[in-house]
């Protein structure tokens, strides 16, 4: 391929001989043509690692998975890359939010989700029936302000008044981003999941969802560690007049809704 290349420089240079001479020079002229010859064997480089990341990206997105369960299933996938911690901290923060509060999400994900990630509803026991859009944060460090405004901006888009946002953020949130929070005229909830899935270490609404929330709010449970007894964890846990929230509830009330989308 090489030897065609240059055989096809050497013609060029020789037809042209009195031109480049006169112009740039037969010289300049190979050089230029070995320079363009070595951009375009970086381009082709380039294009193969984006198609490379690409295809992984794809194997995530063209794979049957709705939740949790079935996405940790799936094999013949890089477990590593972001595409894939990504969407599984999605699951994580949708199973961990239906188990603890009841909350009733899917995740939306692909191209045109317009920055929600999960999106569903929350039947309280106050009477209100809420709408929720979520977006989830694998940050390897504390979730900073701009992913709060970019959530506002979400919730304020949609122009719904019973409409909440949802912020999960893995490694917790900045100072800065929770004055934010609490500073927002958007109904904003921040959550923290950890342990795949299985605990919610933080759960807190900001006072523009207090009007939605009469007779519920959010208290702190002690349990012994799963690694050593003498350890208690802080777990929030959701009360509606002064007490607990049963776990029936939720049930029946999550089965009421899908028998009501079912005769629909």
């Amino acid at each position: 391929m090489n030897k065609k290349i240059f055989s096809s420089i050497k013609s060029l240079t020789l037809a042209n001989k009195g031109s480049f001479e006169n112009n740039f020079g037969p010289r300049n002229f190979i050089l230029s043509v070995r320079q363009y010859y070595l951009l375009d064997l970086i381009k082709r480089h380039h294009k193969f690692l984006l198609k490379k990341q690409n295809l992984s990206c794809e194997k995530v997105h063209k794979k049957e998975h709705k939740d949790l369960e079935s996405f940790l299933l799936i094999k013949d996938i890089n477990t590593e890359s972001s595409v894939y911690k990504g969407t599984l901290y999605e699951y994580e923060t949708i199973s961990c939010l239906q188990k603890n509060f009841g909350m009733i999400t899917s995740r939306v994900g692909g191209a045109s989700d317009s920055g929600i990630d999960f999106r569903g509803g929350w039947n309280l026991p106050n009477g209100q029936k809420l709408k929720l859009v979520g977006q989830c944060k694998n940050y390897s460090n504390k979730c900073p302000p701009s992913s709060v405004r970019e959530l506002e901006g979400v919730v304020s888009g949609l122009k719904s008044e019973n409409t909440f946002g949802i912020l999960s953020s893995k490694s917790g949130f900045s100072h800065e981003a929770i004055n934010r929070f609490k500073a927002s005229v958007c109904p904003l909830i921040m959550v923290s999941v950890i342990n795949n899935g299985e605990k919610c270490k933080s759960f807190v609404w900001n006072k523009s969802c207090e009007k939605f929330l009469d007779g519920l709010e959010v208290t702190t449970k002690f349990s012994k560690s799963d690694v050593c007894d003498n350890i208690l964890e802080r777990e929030p846990i959701l009360l509606y007049n002064d007490k607990p929230i049963n776990e029936k509830y939720w049930d029946t009330e999550n089965s009421n809704e899908e028998e009501t989308e079912k005769t629909k």
